[in-house]
């Protein structure tokens, strides 16, 4: 049996609905683009209306499997397992009226495959229901773990890769359909206007169906850049380290991030259909914490720090004493290796960035099973800024971040720049760390 790879692109159409499999190639595209992404080759036919690629891939004993690209246009993938084609449908077997046949039917029976809720995905454009992904300096690799396997590993492809972990992840974002929606909020923009400091030093990407909620934080100035999956990773952010964190959630936690949201004031630059991420509930007054529970049952804890300009607004402060737990903590400009203690006797330790030039914020408890991801630094100009953090309670996870602030880079640079500049925070940032810094469990 002679089995096809099909492609039908509809020159017309840019974008497809209900699909997890797409492509940004246009109908335009020459086939030397196509190969590398597919690896094998391929010829390309056009009528009126459509344009098919067939494609083939030798003997394969696969007789069928689904290859996530990051797409506009539907795909459906079926493999040669005999025979290979050389010069297009005319000198086959099959008519181009026979291919476009095999894909209505292809249509009707992956149909339902393609159909599904929104959520954290892998390097292969997999589902999972949480991954923490921290970038490594002066490039774009990176270190990831994930919930289908909780050990830390190293990236197959850059960060910014269009068939890569974030853009697999973006592709609601990207899509921009009637069925789904998002905020995305960054105090440092990618239009680069200047944000009010009552905004919190707070960034990520919330994306919504009917059925999820998917909560990227992070720590990357004007990200995401561009709203395609081959321009979303700004150049800025190549230079520091920086720390995502995603989450799965079911659509009826979606109040708890609004209020999220409300509590770190953040600053909100793009969104769609927002209307599908309400709450119309009044934030508690901070500091407060609330659990949370993802899709597929792991336990998190999210935080909305105090503003104050004492110690007291120290977001690692109201962590520590509400885990019960002494925290090693990597934050921008801390001052490294220096040790404070909370008024309830829990001691904060700042690491040594353990990648050089580190934009990231996160800490983890020094015994118990939780990491966060926050989005303040250890500044007292940030302690008057609104902030929060979200927590993992992971054993294999913390271990991991245990084990990453114990292997310093010994060629860890110093001298290091921001991504984007911020009127909020001379001193945290865009500067070196202060010569003085505020005793924490202390008020002055």
């Amino acid at each position: 049996m002679l089995a096809l790879d099909v492609c039908l692109l509809s020159p017309n159409k840019r974008r497809c609905k209900g699909s997890q499999v797409r492509s940004r190639l246009s109908s335009g595209e020459g086939l030397t683009t196509l190969r590398p992404r597919l690896g094998f080759p391929c010829q390309q036919v056009k009528d009126t209306s459509t344009v098919v690629l067939l494609c083939s891939q030798g003997s394969v004993s696969e007789t069928a499997r689904s290859v996530s690209l990051d797409l506009t246009q539907i795909i459906f993938w079926s493999f040669i397992t005999k025979g290979q084609f050389s010069r297009g449908p005319t000198h086959s077997s099959l008519s181009l009226m026979d291919v476009l046949w095999m894909i209505v039917l292809t249509v009707g029976l992956l149909g339902s495959h393609c159909e599904g809720a929104i959520s954290c995905k892998n390097e292969i454009g997999g589902d999972v229901d949480w991954f923490i992904l921290y970038k490594k300096p002066a490039g774009f690799d990176y270190v990831y773990i994930d919930s289908t396997d909780q050990n830390l590993k190293k990236n197959n492809k850059p960060v910014n890769n269009q068939a890569g972990v974030l853009a697999h992840t973006l592709n609601p974002y990207f899509e921009r359909s009637s069925d789904s929606g998002f905020i995305a909020y960054n105090d440092q923009p990618p239009n680069e206007e200047s944000v009010n400091c009552k905004h919190g030093h707070s960034k990520g990407v919330v994306m919504m169906d009917k059925d999820n909620v998917v909560w990227l934080l992070h720590s990357t100035p004007k990200f995401p850049k561009g709203d395609k999956s081959n321009n979303f990773y700004p150049k800025s952010g190549e230079r520091n380290a920086q720390i995502f964190m995603c989450v799965t959630l079911k659509s009826a936690q979606s109040a708890q991030i609004a209020q999220h949201l409300k509590g770190i004031n953040a600053y909100i630059f793009d969104k769609h259909n927002p209307e599908k991420l309400r709450d119309s509930s009044t934030a508690p007054q901070p500091p407060y914490h609330e659990d949370l529970l993802s899709a597929g049952g792991q336990q998190f804890k999210r935080f909305v720090k105090k503003i104050s300009t004492k110690s007291e607004g120290d977001l690692y402060v109201t962590i520590a004493d509400t885990l019960k737990s002494d925290l090693y903590i990597q934050t921008w400009h801390s001052k490294p290796e220096t040790m404070d203690t909370t008024t309830d006797g829990h001691k904060l330790y700042n690491i040594k960035p353990p990648f050089g030039c580190d934009h990231s914020k996160w800490c983890v408890s020094d015994s118990e099973n939780w990491m966060c991801v926050g989005d303040s630094n250890r500044q007292p100009s940030q302690f008057k800024r609104p902030g929060g953090a979200l927590c993992i309670n992971s054993k294999p996870v913390a271990d991991a971040f245990r084990e990453i602030k114990s292997s310093t880079d010994k060629d860890s640079a110093t001298n290091c720049d921001t991504d984007s500049a911020t009127n909020c925070d001379p001193d945290s940032d865009t500067r070196p760390s202060p010569s003085k810094r505020l005793r924490v469990g202390k008020t002055v």
